[in-house]
């Protein structure tokens, strides 16, 4: 590319018109297509063929006076809108810088009231008192931060944010709305989403994936809690049902829901079944079936741990079954007055459900009834095998 050549004249012209500009260096010199590089020489060439003395007419000279008159403007304004003077006394002094700040620049605030900066940022930021602007500025950004937040469905960030307050006529500092999300707790969805996800695929898996069929017992116990009220006081009923002859194995009834009342269910299933094969314990994802008590007891009698899906009750549709079947054939027919009354019906009626009601899935025959035959049919197999 050919290097352009400019006459004295040409110099003399483009630096005239640089000393009366207002645009910045980077503009000027891109609408007058010099390169930086070029326009400095010519620069340093004039100032140093003129005089140094301040009052010599130089490009220089003359942007810097502009500058330092728009600068004294400001400084004017500012002291204009105070209350008081630059000789007033510190603390008087800051009051009324704390009161200017939202309106002008900082550095011009300090510098017309002669305070140090770091005294001002400590004062604002430091000082406890509740009506200090700055932390009524900060109670007065939360709510509306979190408004934004919520409205997004948690996805908006820093920057987002910080641009929709801007949007709305606030202006506020990026780093001012990163800790107040801070303090408030708001963590954007997009930073931990897939991480959640991943993880709880991982850990909360779905061994049994609304397939509700066993070849035999002990393969598959289901389990889920439900409350009841007897005199306004709510009563928590766990069980668990093997899944092959829907048998209700052990069931718990307690005044609270803990973890202890899960528990206390698996451990009488575990102590009267005796599982020597392979299990598989499914639940939802209830706090208690999620606990780590929970988790370490299967886990020590080598039980596997498999749970519903998120909001999804047909997972556990044979428990969900259960419950609904207890409810309406028993506690719903009843008045108790006690807590006696209560466990009493609901021993009586799963000593019915087990041994003498009929179940549909397993070919009207009690869950009883159907183990007995299946134990009946492997003895006879067993039996058959041993004869010569």
């Amino acid at each position: 590319m050919k290097r352009k050549h400019y006459t004295q004249e040409q110099k003399e012209a483009i630096l005239a018109r640089y000393a009366v500009s207002t645009k910045q260096l980077k503009d000027f010199l891109i609408d007058e297509g010099v390169p930086k590089s070029t326009f400095t020489q010519w620069l340093r060439k004039y100032e140093g063929q003129s005089s140094n003395d301040p009052y010599t007419f130089t490009p220089m000279n003359f942007r810097h006076l502009i500058k330092k008159n728009h600068h004294l403007e400001d400084v004017i304004s500012v002291l204009q809108a105070s209350y008081c003077t630059p000789n007033a006394p510190l603390r008087v002094r800051l009051e009324e810088a704390e009161r200017l700040y939202p309106q002008y620049n900082i550095h011009l605030v300090c510098e017309a009231l002669k305070i140090s900066r770091g005294t001002f940022y400590n004062h604002i930021k430091r000082n406890k008192r509740d009506k200090a602007w700055y932390f009524l500025r900060r109670e007065e950004l939360k709510p509306k931060i979190e408004k934004i937040f919520n409205d997004s469905n948690q996805t908006y960030g820093v920057r987002k944010i910080t641009a929709k307050l801007k949007s709305e006529g606030i202006c506020v500092s990026p780093n001012l709305i990163r800790d107040l999300m801070r303090e408030l707790g708001l963590i954007t969805v997009r930073s931990y989403s897939k991480y959640v996800y991943n993880k709880e695929m991982a850990q909360f898996k779905n061994y049994v994936c609304q397939f509700f069929e066993a070849d035999e017992p002990n393969k598959t116990w289901m389990s889920d809690i439900t409350y009841f009220r007897v005199k306004d006081n709510p009563y928590y009923i766990c069980a668990i049902i093997d899944l092959f002859s829907r048998k209700i194995i052990a069931y718990s009834i307690g005044k609270s829901n803990t973890s202890y009342l899960v528990k206390r269910t698996i451990r009488q299933a575990y102590n009267d079944r005796c599982p020597t094969r392979d299990l598989i314990f499914h639940s939802d994802r209830g706090a208690n079936y999620r606990s780590e008590a929970v988790q370490k007891l299967l886990l020590s009698l080598g039980i596997t741990q498999s749970f519903s899906k998120p909001y999804t009750p047909y997972d556990n549709a044979v428990m969900e079954s259960f419950f609904a079947t207890l409810k309406q054939e028993e506690l719903y027919r009843m008045r108790y007055r006690s807590e006696r009354e209560l466990k009493e019906s609901v021993r009586n009626y799963i000593d019915f459900y087990n041994e003498q009601r009929l179940h549909e899935e397993l070919g009207y025959v009690a869950p009883a009834t159907y183990e007995e035959n299946y134990y009946r049919k492997l003895m006879l197999k067993k039996s058959g095998k041993e004869q010569p």
